[in-house]
């Protein structure tokens, strides 16, 4: 890819689209069910593509973790006030 070259996301229908500038491709394959892509971007470091759609990036990877967390330690404790009484 050549390093002038943007991944775009579209959304038509939203009215919307979201690009980042791509220094290369770092991986590529299409299995059975998806087609994965791998950028290096110029500032969000690594950048997952599934089916055309980002899925994360280096720079953003920390937005799940901080959903999935206190999801987890939630369950934790109910199930250790639950198993105190």
């Amino acid at each position: 890819m050549n390093p002038t070259e943007w991944f775009t996301e579209q959304h038509s229908d939203a009215g919307s689209a979201f690009s980042l500038k791509i220094k290369q491709k770092l991986h590529e394959e299409q299995s059975e069910f998806q087609h994965l892509e791998i950028y290096e971007t110029e500032t969000f470091g690594n950048l997952m593509i599934i089916d055309g759609c980002t899925m994360v990036s280096t720079r953003d990877n920390f937005f799940y973790h901080e959903m999935i967390t206190p999801i987890q330690k939630g369950y934790g404790l109910s199930a250790a006030a639950t198993a105190a009484r």
